[in-house]
């Protein structure tokens, strides 16, 4: 329709896709025409998009659209912004990884004015972290693309996680992303830790933790004996509320201990488990 609200299309719209689909949402391509994306039943629930014309409505690419994800698995919610150069950034919610909540990761991709995918086949990996990413919003910003989502990243409450991806679909702020509304009375000052949740735990733990800037840190967990069990490298976390999964190691039974801390630089919290976890940040 132009600006008088006078159809330039066929008078009962143009078909954008005719095999099933829902959940479109498109944008202005710079040239008078549309990029339309949705979500798509013909391989699993994947994401396709189609190009018009503006004159006349006319699929610019494939018939019935192109993929813009080849991965397995499920996806929704899916949002799009014009990229400014005759393309567009799209990004929605994706359970490659499984079928379960905590399996949530967001993707993105940019597809440019000739339907091809700049980010790759399978799209780029906003945040794929354990447990839920979910219900993206993004906002192109002239040269990539700021992404912000819910992130229930400590397995209990809703948070915002925000990224910021280049032109060429790569991470340029911490690899978790950052807390863009950080919980409590302000900015984390100091290095601290919470624990493991949930508390008591069996088999695999989450460890919520605090980390007060950008040096190298490093988390271990002990066993009773004060040996150390499983350790991991903290670096490119940076500054903020973080939580691991040490989805691999030994499988930890429910026994007591007692939480004990050190000095500033690090913490040690057991809780009713047989191990105690400790966040070290070497001087």
């Amino acid at each position: 329709m132009n600006g008088s609200g006078v159809p330039l299309w066929l008078p009962n719209g143009v078909p954008v896709q005719t095999l099933g689909a829902y959940d479109y949402t498109l944008v202005p391509d710079g040239t008078g025409g549309a990029i339309v994306a949705w979500r798509d039943f013909r391989s699993g629930t994947a994401i396709y998009a189609q190009s018009l014309y503006g004159v006349d409505g006319t699929p610019r690419w494939t018939t019935n659209g192109i993929p813009l994800c080849g991965a397995s698995g499920t996806r929704r919610g899916v949002v799009m912004a014009a990229d400014g150069a005759n393309g567009a950034f799209v990004a929605w919610t994706d359970y490659r990884g499984g079928t379960g909540t905590e399996y949530a990761d967001v993707y993105a991709q940019r597809v440019n004015s000739m339907g091809s995918l700049v980010w790759g086949a399978d799209g780029a990996a906003v945040c794929s972290a354990f447990d839920s990413q979910q219900c993206p919003a993004i906002a192109a910003d002239g040269t990539g693309l700021v992404v912000a989502w819910e992130d229930r990243y400590d397995g209990a409450t809703d948070h915002i996680f925000a990224q910021r991806l280049n032109g060429w679909g790569q991470a340029q702020w911490n690899t978790r992303g950052v807390n863009a509304v950080p919980s409590g009375p302000g900015p984390v000052t100091r290095l601290s830790l919470t624990g493991a949740r949930p508390n008591p735990c069996v088999g695999v733990p989450r460890i919520a933790f605090s980390l007060p800037g950008d040096e190298p840190a490093t988390l271990e967990l002990l066993d009773v004996g004060g040996r150390r069990v499983v350790s991991r490298s903290l670096a490119g976390l940076g500054r903020g509320e973080h939580v691991v999964r040490f989805g691999e190691g030994p499988e930890l039974a429910p026994a007591s201990t007692s939480c004990a801390s050190r000095r500033a630089t690090s913490a040690r919290c057991g809780g009713s488990a047989s191990w105690a976890a400790s966040v070290e940040r070497p001087w």
